[in-house]
């Protein structure tokens, strides 16, 4: 199915305004007619399949039903601990978030959610990311902040096997100094960094010439107006 057609599906469902409201006061001609019109829409492919899309579970038990089905899991603040098995089951998930569920672990599976494009696992107590992640090669969102844990100058060797990252979220991590292998991440264009322990950002920053965006809101900066003329040199904008 096209994207334009799609985007018609959606437009389309926008503009229906009925609601239960609206055909309990009809006569009961219209009411049958507009019932019958309603469902014949949302029977539609591609309402169907749009509608589809934007439902967001929050139940691994429920998510498991129909497992093919699932595009967006949400499982963030369930003090899950560990996450349960079957999560490969997932194989066509696109966003999924395990924040704050004080995860000491990230499983191995993870690394067969070939469709995922956003990785939420901020605020969780693991170390270190499965060695699998590389093989999610078409996420393009990763946060990892309020992750103080994590050896980030590890992980950033993996990281940039990653061919379409382009969003990656380290605020809150206690880093005092950038990692020299951060300008591996060719393909990242936007960095949050905020509520960290940074005195300094170095100029080697400008090696990431895809970078559009950078954050670093709440760190004690000393090169404030040199970082400035730097990025505005290499046409990054930066948030203090």
């Amino acid at each position: 199915m096209s994207q334009g057609l799609r985007s018609f599906g959606s437009f389309f469902k926008n503009q229906i305004s009925l609601n239960l409201n609206d055909i309990k006061c009809m006569n009961s001609k219209l009411k049958i007619w507009s019932i019958f019109i309603l469902a014949l829409i949302y029977s539609c492919p591609i309402f169907s399949q749009d509608i589809s899309a934007e439902i967001e579970y929050t139940s691994f038990e429920s998510a498991l039903k129909e497992p093919e089905k699932v595009k967006r899991l949400n499982l963030s603040n369930q003090n899950l601990k560990e996450i349960p098995k079957g999560l490969s089951q997932f194989r066509n998930l696109e966003y999924l978030s395990l924040r704050n569920d004080h995860l000491t672990k990230i499983p191995d599976e993870i690394g067969q959610l070939k469709q995922l494009k956003v990785l939420d696992l901020g605020g969780n107590d693991f170390k270190s990311l499965p060695k699998e992640i590389v093989k999610l090669t078409n996420l393009v969102e990763l946060y990892i902040d309020s992750d103080p844990n994590i050896n980030l100058k590890k992980e950033l060797n993996q990281l940039k096997e990653l061919p379409n990252l382009k969003v990656l979220h380290l605020d809150n991590d206690k880093i005092k100094k950038l990692p020299s292998n951060l300008v591996k991440l060719k393909s990242l264009e936007k960095i949050t960094l905020n509520g960290n322990m940074l005195r300094v950002i170095p100029p080697e920053i400008k090696q990431l010439n895809n970078l559009k965006s950078m954050e670093v809101f709440n760190n004690p900066l000393k090169n404030r107006i040199e970082l400035q003329k730097q990025t505005a040199e290499s046409g990054i904008k930066i948030f203090f």
